[in-house]
């Protein structure tokens, strides 16, 4: 993920690490909260597209650690410079949220044939 941060590395919050980690090891990685009708939807277009993803769910995440889910928020908005969710990162770049997803739709394959060898837009049967 390109750019600079303008504050020191200290002063990051802690889950910044966790997410780089996370969009770098995952081809497609999503970052939603289970209330998002947005967030819903952008998984529905990846499953419509058969393109699998990661998914991490900051809801989900608060139940466990309300600090990391704090946290992670915090190094989304770092990172993002964006507040809301969904957060769509395919092959480690930053696509944005579900209407950038949806503008970006007709390209999707390509921008995760990428990073993922063989990957292919799976072929629909003729009707």
């Amino acid at each position: 993920m390109g750019g600079s941060y303008a504050k020191p590395k200290q002063d990051l919050p802690k889950c910044c690490d966790t997410i780089v980690e996370e969009v770098r090891h995952n081809p497609v990685m999503i970052y939603t909260t289970s209330s998002c009708g947005y967030c819903t939807m952008a998984k529905d277009l990846f499953k419509e597209e058969g393109i699998d993803y990661f998914e991490r769910d900051i809801e989900a995440l608060h139940k466990v650690s309300p600090a990391m889910a704090t946290e992670c928020v915090r190094g989304l908005q770092v990172i993002t410079k964006r507040s809301t969710v969904p957060q769509i990162f395919i092959c480690k770049d930053y696509v944005g949220g579900y209407d950038a997803l949806l503008a970006s739709r007709a390209r999707l394959h390509d921008m995760v044939a990428k990073c993922v060898p063989n990957h292919k837009k799976p072929t629909r049967p003729q009707l």
